[in-house]
């Protein structure tokens, strides 16, 4: 593909940057290896691109919930070349590590049981290298949990040299959890535990109070089991950045205390782990707060309504927070009201938060995201904080529009039109009424200061550039020829499939390139009644599929 001797006048920077491409494969860059002004750049990008697979044992359960062979994180990259080998022996595997030394990265699938302590002392040949390992604990009459803490688990200190290496621990755990399990962290980079099913019994996560030793930056629990779990976090972590669980708590406030003593930590996420206030969650953040975390996500969680809560103070470089899915009693609605937002928060999500008020006092200027999709708008409020908005999306609010009395007509109007770049209104019940009520308003507002001024200088620039009207029950976009969605001239695309479309013309659907300049496509899939479309000029491109019309246009 290349001549290698033009790589001679490059420094070694540069050769790496041209072999570590995409569209080379590892046989590609393998050539480089034979030639001495390539050969180190050639062996950097294999030995950073490249997965070695070794798998020690078989799965015997076959219908296993909780395991699969490898994670997408490593199936999708970043390695895309991958070597495989089977364990079968000490003195095979002895030979296979000696041919491929150079390797830095192994994903290693390990059925422990299966193999005498004396053949896998030869996984510590591997010195020196990042090694996820996935420890299989298979569901079997034999399996105990006393088998385990007793044999299983002071084996891998025996097997692995953690010490040496960059050690990643899956434990895919699908035996009863029916005693008290303790997992020493000591020496591990990151850890994550999936269980398939416990009785309620007291797991302790702990690790050396040596620094040199407690590298843990990682811990996740992992679980689709219903019944809470109680865990026991005995500090320090000096060094955790991230936390997960996704289970239930037993005594979710005790298990927090550790936040306490976590203090460089940069994502939280507690998915169906919390049950109350949201006071009560924030007693277990440290009075100085926690100042590098970065994501807080509180997913399907029991939290009520938030209120009075300056999230700035106790998180003041928080990027994204996510409080959406509210497993509470459906016929409950919530408040999420007189909030203060760092301004470093770039993401707002409350999907299906079921929130009825929504009011930011303080907060950034600019959010790049804000979802507020099934919710019940009663009192929703944009405009108190928020100078722009890139993304927003109030999906399925069905109250949102055609409920028109119950919302705030200056927000609509006046904020969401014009400060909003991409704007998401799917499953919101809006007919044309709708619509044109709202141009109407519009208009009004404007109609005093007209008096006085031109027109063209009265009204701002809208920012839409993507308009989601789809599943709604609009059959015209006739007010579209008006003062509010006329000008919208900043338009890229508009979905409007699966409406009510009967048919299209200039007069009802007015969306011609002369009056959109910037719009490139109009999506009517799925608008099953759309049986003509005549459109007689310069318009974007229209899609009609699972439509009755012809795409003869």
């Amino acid at each position: 593909m290349f001549d290698i001797n033009l790589f001679k006048r490059f420094p070694n920077e540069i050769i790496k940057q041209i072999l570590d491409h995409d569209c080379l494969s590892f046989d590609d860059v393998y050539i480089f290896l034979f030639n001495k002004s390539t050969h180190q750049a050639a062996q950097y990008i294999i030995n950073n691109r490249c997965l070695a697979h070794v798998c020690i044992g078989r799965r015997k359960n076959y219908e296993s919930v909780i395991t699969s062979t490898y994670d997408n994180e490593i199936t999708r990259g970043p390695h895309y070349w991958h070597i495989h080998h089977n364990f079968h022996s000490k003195q095979v595997f002895a030979q296979w590590v000696k041919n491929h030394n150079n390797l830095n990265n192994y994903a290693i699938q390990i059925f422990i049981d299966q193999y005498p302590a004396e053949e896998l002392n030869a996984l510590r040949l591997l010195q020196h290298k990042n090694l996820k390992i996935y420890l299989n604990w298979e569901d079997d009459d034999l399996n105990t949990v006393q088998k385990f803490n007793t044999v299983v688990w002071p084996r891998l200190t025996e097997i692995f040299d953690l010490v040496n290496n960059r050690v990643k621990m899956v434990l895919e755990y699908e035996n009863v959890v029916d005693e008290s399990m303790t997992f020493d962290l000591t020496n591990l980079q990151s850890f994550e535990w999936r269980y398939y099913y416990s009785i309620g019994e007291t797991i302790e996560i702990t690790s050396s109070t040596d620094p040199t030793q407690n590298t843990i930056e990682q811990i996740s629990i992992n679980s689709s089991n219903s019944i809470p779990l109680s865990v026991k976090f005995t500090p320090p972590f000096p060094n955790l950045i991230e936390l997960k669980i996704k289970a239930p708590l037993e005594h979710p406030n005790q298990s927090l205390q550790v936040l306490h003593h976590c203090l460089r930590l940069q994502k939280l996420c507690l998915e169906r782990a919390y049950h109350g206030t949201i006071q009560n969650f924030l007693c277990n953040i440290p009075s100085q707060g926690l100042q590098n975390l970065k994501t807080l996500d509180l997913i399907s969680n029991y939290i009520g309504d938030i209120r009075n809560i300056n999230f700035a103070q106790y998180f003041p470089s928080l990027e994204n927070l996510m409080i959406k899915f509210e497993n509470e009693d459906p016929s409950q609605k919530f408040e999420f009201s007189q909030i203060s937002l760092p301004q470093t928060l770039q993401t707002l999500d409350l999907q299906a938060k079921r929130i009825h008020t929504f009011n930011v006092i303080a907060g950034p200027k600019y959010l790049a995201r804000l979802d507020l999709s099934y919710n019940y708008p009663l009192n929703f409020n944009f405009d108190n904080t928020f100078e722009a908005i890139k993304e927003l999306k109030l999906n399925y609010n069905r109250s949102i529009i055609s409920s028109i009395y119950r919302f705030n007509l200056f927000d609509i109007t006046n904020f969401i039109f014009f400060k909003v770049e991409e704007l998401h209104l799917l499953g919101c019940n809006i007919n044309n009424e709708d619509l044109e009520a709202l141009d109407v308003k519009y208009s009004q507002g404007q109609g005093q200061i007209q008096q006085h001024s031109a027109k063209e200088n009265l009204l701002p620039r809208s920012s839409l550039r993507k308009l989601s009207l789809a599943n709604n029950k609009i059959t015209n976009l006739r007010c579209f020829k008006n003062d509010l969605f006329g000008n919208m001239t900043s338009l890229e695309s508009i979905d409007l499939s699966f409406n009510a479309f009967y048919y299209l013309n200039n007069d009802n659907f007015p969306l011609s390139k002369t009056k959109f300049p910037n719009l490139l496509n109009v999506n009517l899939t799925g608008n099953s009644r759309l049986t003509s479309v005549r459109l007689v000029g310069d318009y974007p491109r229209v899609e009609t599929t699972y439509t009755p019309v012809k795409q003869d246009f």
